[in-house]
């Protein structure tokens, strides 16, 4: 979806370029921005405003209802995607296996799973398609975050469940960043089904059970960007031509250090066709790591005033099923760990599980690029991770 034209803010001035040069790129696991704008938003108000300001802070925040019920997640295994064969199977490293897994055990109510979403569509479009999912799972005994992002391509099975109207609906395999958008469809475009559909796909296919789902506008992704006055980036020239393309020289970017601002900053992290991408959601993932590394230093440089403006304004730009109380439940069990909390990152499928192919997945003679998973190996490392296997009991 296009955003060409509909964002013109007010981009930051060349004279709040830095003298130091940006960090360099980092490699490995993949950080969704809605991340960033979710956390600030909470932590940054629970620690700098007094209960009843952070009480009426967290009142900006739409809340739904979505709970499991009326979903089925009595499938068969045989409807999963297929393992690899012996020949073909990617061995899944120790490495990884063990940046993943606890190494102690803890108690079920020491691990929140939290599907963060950042969500494309604006008001009053026929859509709401998942352009950004990410997993959050705070590990309250082992003091660490876990930030997992769930590739857009992914093959997986959609749930079966029963709507609102009472009609059954079930369906064959489909990309995951459309699964969100089929629920809202389904449930009579409340973004609550939007939510329970997208949970259901995660615990029938990964063995992840969903908490709480947190939905970000991607207005709000630029609101903050632009109270923060913007963030600075060291962009490539196939990167330069692209936002020069796209934005009609908006920006009139080129190689080197760039301030980008919101609606600057949400062509960049959505960029994926610039000259030598090929249309890889891979790579596309990893520029949003180096955005969040860039953004995290901005904020680091703001005061407590600066911060509390840009959580007022991204705050009404979420939507979230989880109730206030539970909210102001887990800040508070959060704000003493801050000094010493880990924050990792990965993806799902989990690295070296995965592979992909092209294939028409509609029937229509078109051809479609997917990501196929081990859904064992998958289950194995997930499940472990987010506490639905080998919990205390």
């Amino acid at each position: 979806m296009s955003y060409q034209g509909r964002y013109q803010n007010n981009k930051p001035q060349k004279s709040q370029k830095p003298q130091k040069p940006a960090k360099p790129r980092k490699k490995g696991g993949v950080i969704a921005l809605v991340v960033l704008i979710v956390i600030i938003a909470l932590l940054a108000t629970a620690i700098g405003a007094a209960v009843l300001y952070y009480n009426h802070m967290l009142d900006k925040i739409t809340t739904v209802e979505a709970d499991p019920t009326g979903m089925d997640f009595d499938v068969l295994e045989s409807l999963l995607p297929p393992a690899q064969t012996e020949e073909t199977e990617p061995t899944q490293t120790t490495e990884a296996t063990e940046a993943t897994e606890p190494e102690k055990v803890y108690a079920p109510d020491d691990i929140v799973n939290i599907m963060l979403v950042g969500n494309s569509a604006r008001p009053g479009e026929a859509s709401r398609l998942a352009d950004t999912s990410i997993l959050v799972t705070i590990n309250k005994y082992t003091k660490t975050i876990s930030l997992n992002s769930v590739f857009r391509d992914t093959l997986v099975q959609f749930p079966k469940f029963e709507g609102p109207d009472g009609k059954t609906h079930t369906g064959g395999k489909i990309k995951f960043t459309t699964v969100y958008h089929l629920g809202w469809k389904a449930g009579g475009e409340d973004v609550a089904w939007a939510m329970k559909v997208q949970n259901a796909c995660m615990e029938q296919n990964f063995g992840v059970k969903v908490d709480y789902n947190f939905e970000v506008d991607f207005d709000g992704f630029m609101e903050l960007i632009n109270e923060l006055g913007g963030v600075y980036v060291e962009l490539t020239q196939a990167e330069a031509d692209y936002l020069n393309e796209k934005m009609d020289n908006y920006l009139q970017a080129e190689a080197g250090g760039e301030w980008l601002d919101g609606y600057a900053g949400l062509t960049y992290v959505r960029m994926r066709h610039a000259k030598g991408d090929n249309d890889s959601d891979i790579i596309r993932t990893g520029r949003q790591r180096y955005f969040l590394e860039q953004l995290f230093d901005q904020v680091k440089s703001k005061d407590l005033a600066t911060l509390n403006a840009a959580v007022s304004k991204v705050l009404p730009y979420i939507t979230t099923n989880m109730p206030k109380e539970e909210i102001n439940a887990l800040m508070l069990d959060l704000i003493p760990m801050l000094p010493s909390l880990k924050i990792e990152s990965g993806t799902i499928p989990v690295e070296g599980s995965y592979w992909g192919d092209v294939i028409d997945i509609y029937g229509d003679g078109g051809s479609h690029s997917v990501l196929y998973f081990d859904a064992g190996q998958n289950k194995k490392v997930l499940m472990a991770l987010t506490g639905d296997a080998g919990s205390a009991e």
